[in-house]
């Protein structure tokens, strides 16, 4: 029950307007309300700031009763349109307060640092004139900075008496947070790797360099001000209880005035704040042989989570400032009406800058909905930027001859032709592209570097070419020897669904490349037997905008499905084409078709996806009449069962199975490398083995092709 003597006033952020008798409306800068009734309106009119609730009733006695004007103050109060005269100030700061939400600041005194040429009188005057104490000790350390990298943060920051507020305020970026401290979730060395994986150029120039480049100071009063003014503003939320500087950060780009909350992840593996043995006490790790959890069927493939919930939990590293993932979003030319297609990207400090774009990683991602493309692009870069070397690889320098039976050999993965090898120099001047380049064969007594791999058949342990399995290895790791090749990395929501994934690619690659460059006619698949709405109407779109789309069978001897979608537009005489393979003939054919939405430029001058002249007679990506492989049936089962089967169908063959684990405890996302030494890539390589055998075994051809009747154009999609 109110006070009779309690004087009401509205609160200083309210208008209050009465349209007609029964009607008033309550509004200011973030709200507005409709009020009605002839009673509730009289008194809104009688509130002044003056008048107590006495006076009220008594000023109201003709048209309102005195236990309704109580009820209605009540009511009033309860809505949070009034407070009390006698104790709220009534101005614009009150009201700018009353918009903020600021009611329950807790008294701060605020220590002041500025690191080089960063001054904080601006600031200073800011808080003094917003009542918060600035003192040379304080509850809240603010260290204004030039830059997050100047190696000076580190001494404000070793045992300090106090949380310390980080900003930048110099540039046209600023930045405000974390407030390091309170509560820690990420040290000021996290943070830092993030921000120099995402300045690869500056990077670069340090490492050869060999010390900090500091660049051009940049500033202007108005900046200052609007800076010193928004990190006034976070003091007070912090005062406030707001605690989401602990978390993140906060930018305004000042040439756009975008803003942007940032939340940079902590480092398992730091070697601060972590466990910088981390990735190699997880490589001592081999598969759980016990991981049998039942294994839900979702859009797209094999997956134990949807793609909307992979977002979920994963887009949060798309970040331009402090995440692996610089940029996510569709793809423009190729994300058309039923073509989903996504682009993402991450940066790279390159070792070595040898092509036109060696910092910026473009990757894409396709599927059925805006969901599974989106969620495909950004793993495809977190795969990829997994897959990245950092330091914290195991790894070890030995030799061939050394490790014996546990090393799985450069030869056994690379697959050169002994006239490949003997041609080298002369391949290798006509291209800068180092997968096109063949490198120097690998005597068994250099020493390299190794890491680690596990097989698949017996949980063994081997080593593999670190060169091999990451990009961008220090110079002398074994780069002569080989290079980086992602072919079976595959990211998944655990390690068993990525292996499983990278067991797949590993397929489609080798299906594809004894089907490319022997040139063997393959017959087509009927697509309207699926009496899928979603292709049925992806075909008729190809045919609206002049492309025939078909796709092969390439199904080979170890019999999983693998199928090739190519789409043609006579009119212009252009082909597109894409790859899939999975455990059933309808995933593969989805996963052909999205990787064809994805691959297919439509622009008039797009490029030929491989060489038109070196192919001329392209009649082999015409349906044949040559009868279909039988596929294996995999009942549903567990991740690990069909991983077993897969590594079974290998065995069959005459081949062994292994795996890398590059998964990131930053990232939280699974990625292997999986291995099977005697699969082909679609990458020229001409050396023995199945890409002349398995057309002969099938019956597909009657000898095998000469190496120089090989397809001469190679396939790089």
């Amino acid at each position: 029950m109110i006070d009779a003597h309690f004087v009401p006033r509205f609160r200083p952020s309210l208008h209050v307007a009465a349209t007609e008798r029964d009607c008033a409306y309550i509004i200011s800068e973030r709200r507005s309300n409709r009020l009605g009734g002839e009673q509730l309106v009289a008194l809104l009119q009688a509130i002044d700031g003056v008048r107590s609730v006495s006076e009220l009733t008594t000023h109201l006695s003709d048209r309102v009763s005195p236990p309704d004007v109580i009820y209605l103050v009540e009511q009033l109060l309860a809505r949070d349109y009034l407070v009390d005269a006698d104790s709220h100030a009534c101005d614009e700061r009150a009201a700018f307060e009353e918009l903020m939400g600021w009611r329950h600041a807790t008294p701060l005194r605020v220590s002041l640092r500025g690191i080089g040429t960063c001054n904080a009188e601006n600031l200073k005057e800011l808080l003094l004139a917003g009542d918060v104490e600035v003192a040379e000790r304080g509850d809240l350390i603010v260290c204004l900075v030039d830059d997050y990298l100047n190696p000076a943060i580190e001494a404000v920051l070793r045992a300090p008496d106090a949380p310390v507020l980080l900003a930048k305020v110099h540039g046209t970026r600023l930045l405000i947070g974390p407030i390091f401290g309170a509560g820690d979730s990420f040290c000021l060395h996290c943070l830092q790797y993030w921000l120099r994986h995402n300045r690869p150029v500056q990077t670069l120039l340090e490492r050869r360099k060999g010390s900090t480049i500091s660049l051009p100071k940049a500033s202007h009063p108005a900046s200052m001000a609007i800076a010193s003014g928004l990190i006034a503003l976070a003091i007070q939320r912090y005062a406030e209880g707001d605690r989401s500087l602990l978390r993140g950060m906060e930018s305004l780009d000042l040439a756009s005035m975008q803003s942007a909350k940032h939340q940079p992840t902590r480092r398992p593996q730091c070697p601060v704040c972590g466990d910088p043995g981390w990735m190699q006490h997880q490589a001592m790790k081999g598969i759980d042989p016990r991981a049998e959890s039942e294994l839900p069927l979702h859009e797209g493939g094999f997956r134990t989570v949807a793609s909307g919930e992979t977002l979920r939990r994963h887009e949060r590293l798309v970040d331009a400032t402090c995440g692996p993932v610089a940029y996510l979003h569709a793809m423009p030319g190729r994300h058309i009406g039923t073509r989903k297609v996504y682009v993402s990207g991450y940066l790279v400090c390159p070792t070595a800058p040898d092509s036109s774009n060696p910092f910026d990683k473009v990757c894409a991602g396709k599927g059925e909905t805006d969901d599974d493309a989106r969620a495909s692009a950004l793993c495809e870069a977190l795969e990829r930027f997994s897959s990245v070397f950092q330091g914290d690889e195991p790894r070890i320098r030995s030799s061939t001859k050394s490790l014996g039976a546990s090393a799985i050999a450069l030869d056994a993965l690379q697959h050169f032709s002994h006239e490949q090898v003997q041609r080298r120099d002369i391949i290798n001047a006509a291209t800068r592209d180092r997968r096109r380049q063949v490198p120097k064969p690998l005597p068994d007594d250099a020493h390299i570097d190794w890491t680690t791999a596990w097989c698949l058949n017996d949980g063994s342990r081997h080593a593999v070419p670190l060169v091999y399995c990451f990009a961008e290895t220090p110079p002398d790791s074994g780069h002569a020897y080989g290079i980086y090749n992602p072919n079976g990395t595959a990211a998944g929501n655990c390690l068993e669904e990525a292996i499983l994934q990278g067991l797949l690619e590993l397929i489609e690659r080798d299906a594809v490349a004894i089907w490319w460059y022997n040139r063997i006619p393959r017959p087509a698949i009927d697509l309207s037997a699926f009496a899928d709405t979603w292709l049925t109407r992806l075909v008729d779109d190809y045919a609206t905008d002049g492309w025939r789309l078909w796709v092969l069978d390439l199904t080979h001897d170890l019999r999983i499905p693998v199928c090739a979608a190519l789409a043609h537009h006579a009119r212009r005489d252009r082909y597109a084409i894409g790859f899939g393979c999975h455990l059933t003939v309808e995933l593969a054919v989805k996963r052909a078709i999205t990787e064809l939405n994805q691959l297919l430029d439509p622009s008039v001058d797009a490029p030929s996806p491989w060489d038109r002249e070196q192919l001329k007679d392209a009649s082999f990506l015409e349906p044949s009449s040559c009868p279909a492989e039988a596929p294996q049936l995999f009942p549903k089962g567990t991740l690990r069962q069909y991983i077993d089967q897969c590594v079974d169908t290998f065995a069959r063959a005459g081949m062994s199975s292994f795996f890398v684990n590059k998964s990131r405890p930053d990232i939280g996302l699974s990625v292997a490398q999986v291995i099977v030494p005697g699969l082909r890539h679609f990458w020229p390589r001409f050396g023995a083995g199945r890409l002349y055998e398995v057309p002969v075994q099938l019956g597909w051809l009657c000898k095998p092709t000469p190496e120089e009747h090989l397809n001469p154009a190679p396939l790089f999609l």
